[in-house]
């Protein structure tokens, strides 16, 4: 995945790799960020109840998907996103697991509300989607394979999300201490996978 770069709240700063995200309202258009649609991977999580977030029928859902994963589907069906690397669903119980954190978006809909993609006109397509594509990654055929992955990962993801949070802190910093800041703004670490299309 590319280096991360950070959607902020804040109409502060101009770091060269900051997408500026405003609040949601419904007059956004489609194509503006704030309307993307919201993947957490909870909602395809087989070991999570519905109360728990999971938004997908039990037999379809897959075993501890994370944004990466979410991430390679998106793009093998050649849709814009980008991932928001601080955000934990509120239902999440393991909040300080690295591979829980992350919340993908996606461009789904034109500005017309037509869908992009027409072979998923609804976020329940796009869902099911998503956990076919998530099942049938190599690694996940074999058990044992599956959870020596998991296990290469959180070494390999914990330190990245240590970095992007050091980032985070020092680019919140910076804008804070701009004269005429009345305060600090909140910022979310993003990574950006725009215009990324995946193979025919």
């Amino acid at each position: 995945m590319a280096d991360p770069q950070v959607a902020s709240t804040s109409p502060q700063g101009n770091h060269p790799n900051v997408i500026r995200l405003g609040p949601f309202m419904p007059t956004k258009k489609h194509s503006d960020h704030e309307r993307w649609v919201h993947v957490y991977p909870i909602y395809l999580n087989k070991n999570k109840t519905v109360a728990e977030g999971r938004r997908v029928p039990k037999e379809i859902a897959v075993v501890d998907p994370i944004a990466r994963e979410i991430v390679m589907a998106l793009q093998e069906k050649g849709f814009d996103l980008f991932v928001e690397g601080y955000k934990v669903h509120p239902r999440e119980v393991d909040k300080e697991n690295a591979l829980m954190r992350s919340r993908v978006r996606v461009h789904f809909k034109n500005d017309d509300g037509k869908p992009i993609n027409p072979q998923y006109p609804t976020k329940r397509a796009l869902f099911r989607m998503l956990c076919e594509s998530i099942a049938a990654i190599e690694y996940r055929q074999d058990p044992e394979m599956f959870k020596q992955h998991q296990r290469a990962l959180q070494a390999q993801v914990a330190p990245q999300v240590l970095q992007q949070q050091r980032f985070l802190e020092r680019l919140e910093k910076s804008q804070t201490q701009t004269p005429g800041n009345s305060g600090s703004q909140s910022t979310t670490i993003t990574n950006k996978k725009k215009n990324k299309r995946g193979r025919k």
